[in-house]
């Protein structure tokens, strides 16, 4: 079974200060050179709280083998368009070990409030 990961956010509009529509569409991207990769999707709940949660092995891509630190972006969708994203989160440490074991802990990272941008 594949280590999984939980990203944990709350999310506002920049220009607002509000959170986004319940039930609204979430992507996480892993920022690459060539090409974005998804990660995970999810639906935006109460107050703009978000959890998305994907397989650790998802991070290594054909244009970033080995990568093991994400660069992180979380976008709001509309259908299929981007509507909004989030600053990038830089080299995001996913790798977390027990400092005594070595054993790969299950992970949670809260990001804490994020804000989305809208591109138009």
């Amino acid at each position: 079974m594949p280590d999984l990961v939980k990203v944990i956010a709350r999310l506002v509009m920049a220009e607002t200060g509000q959170p986004p529509e319940h039930g609204a569409t979430i992507r996480m991207l892993d920022r690459d050179p060539l090409a974005d990769d998804l990660l995970a999707s999810a639906e935006v709940q109460e107050e703009g709280r978000v959890e998305l949660l994907f397989p650790l092995c998802n991070v290594s891509s054909w244009d970033s083998p080995g990568e093991c630190d994400p660069d992180i972006i979380i976008c709001l969708m509309d259908g299929e368009r981007e509507c909004a994203r989030s600053r990038v989160y830089k080299d995001v440490d996913f790798s977390s070990r027990h400092s005594v074991t070595g054993q790969r802990q299950s992970l949670t990272i809260d990001i804490g409030e994020v804000a989305l941008a809208s591109d138009g």
